[in-house]
């Protein structure tokens, strides 16, 4: 019954709208659902603000919100509003937010995680009690915690005995992160180089080992020879037409996976994919955005300290 409601979850919330502004307000980020159900591009994230999006009264209270959040005054709790589409309609949704940090762990903005509902009537409203937020995947768009939350949340569901989730990078594959191993390191290498991994990630479709003492590729490591696992089921992770890696399961004694929890793999395989999707989107428009901010401060640099009288004289004279 847990699974089945876990499965529904993870269904549900892959059609979260998810979106990040910084302090002031200003629209960093906007998922490939956030572009879709709201009618806007990337590009418009460069001049797009928070109060574009709400309404009014909600703007003030985000931000409110928010600075109190800074100074840790008091934790978010989820909100009904309405986002505005870009062609002026409306569309209602209840937000959960939580605050984003910069490298150096300080607040950096706010993350909002949206989720679509039908407005409620004058009277449900009054009535309406406010709900804990419920931490998946799709939350978190942080690559440094979004890795170890994935084998985290799978050990958890499956009672493995480790969970080691492998990334495809370019034309090969790295360990983005494991639960179970403590030594870790090259350890894991054996899972990112053998042929199982790109089987898995080319034809989309998981794997079983039943009896690792007997396999040719990790039958000799020392996952196997030292630290005993004996089993492995391996999931793929992917969304049409994209392939991000996959998900590996360790088991020291032997272990029959059931249906249901194939199922729940798989929905949990697909979440996995999208939240990995969003966070490198995150990831490189963060990029683009600290390039541009670094060429504009140059360009300012170089404009106060240029001696522009100077530079026309030159030019003048190097045409005459």
């Amino acid at each position: 019954m847990m699974t089945e409601s876990l499965k529904h979850l993870l269904e549900e919330d892959s059609a979260s709208i998810i979106y990040v502004h910084d302090l002031a307000g200003r629209i960093l980020f906007l998922n490939g659902q956030a572009l879709a159900r709201l009618g806007y591009h990337a590009e418009d994230c460069t001049h797009l603000t928070l109060q574009d999006l709400l309404p009014p009264e909600d703007f003030e209270r985000a931000l409110a919100l928010t600075r109190q959040m800074v100074r840790g005054e008091r934790e978010a709790e989820p909100f009904r509003t309405e986002l505005r589409r870009r062609d002026g309609s409306h569309v209602t949704v209840e937000i959960r937010m939580r605050l984003v940090a910069d490298t150096q762990g300080l607040p950096s903005g706010v993350q909002g995680v949206a989720q679509e509902v039908s407005a409620p009537s004058p009277r449900e409203e009054r009535r309406r009690a406010p709900e804990a937020p419920i931490p998946t995947l799709l939350g978190e768009i942080d690559s440094n915690r979004l890795f170890p939350l994935v084998v985290r949340r799978a050990q958890e569901a499956l009672g493995t005995d480790a969970a080691v989730l492998v990334l495809a990078e370019g034309r090969g594959f790295s360990v983005g992160a494991s639960i179970g191993i403590p030594e870790g390191g090259s350890l894991l290498d054996p899972l990112a180089t053998g042929a199982w991994v790109d089987r898995i990630v080319e034809t989309g479709r998981p794997i079983v080992v039943t009896d690792l003492l007997r396999d040719a590729t990790l039958g000799k490591t020392t996952l196997v020879k030292q630290l005993g696992f004996r089993r492995l089921i391996a999931m793929p992770l992917g969304l049409p037409g994209e392939r991000f890696g996959c998900l590996a399961l360790l088991f020291r004694s032997p272990r029959v996976v059931r249906a249901d929890e194939l199922s729940f793999l798989q929905a949990f395989g697909r979440e996995a994919a999208l939240a990995i999707k969003n966070a490198r989107m995150y990831a490189e428009a963060q990029r683009r955005r600290s390039d541009a901010e670094t060429l504009a401060r140059v360009i300012g640099e170089l404009l106060t300290s240029m001696d522009l009288p100077g530079v026309i004289h030159r030019v003048v004279e190097g045409v005459r």
